[in-house]
């Protein structure tokens, strides 16, 4: 058995859109993307995950009424749509190739 190390550190630069009908739910469904992209990155165990910067690309804002018949009780809807840009670094254990 061989000594070595095997923790490692990589940087990833990540965009990610995502929509819902608030600002907040918007946000939670970038992080929650975020995570299963780092995941699918990395070719070991996540160990650490450091989001370093975000940066939001785009933004949009769709506010539309719906009336009940076209006309009876009008309700306003608003749905978000936000790109952002993420710099994360993560540390990984590397896994054990067999030989």
């Amino acid at each position: 058995m061989e000594d070595r190390e095997l923790l490692q550190e990589k940087d990833y630069e990540i965009s990610i859109q995502s929509s819902g009908k608030s600002r907040e739910e918007v946000y939670q469904n970038l992080f929650k993307q975020l995570r299963n992209d780092i995941h699918s990155h990395i070719e070991g165990y996540l160990v650490e995950m450091h989001v370093e910067s975000m940066r939001l690309v785009h933004e949009e804002i769709e506010k539309f009424t719906k009336k009940f018949l076209f006309f009876f009780l009008p309700v306003e809807h608003t749905h978000f749509t936000a790109t952002a840009v993420f710099r994360v670094r993560v540390v990984e254990i590397l896994k054990e190739r067999d030989n």
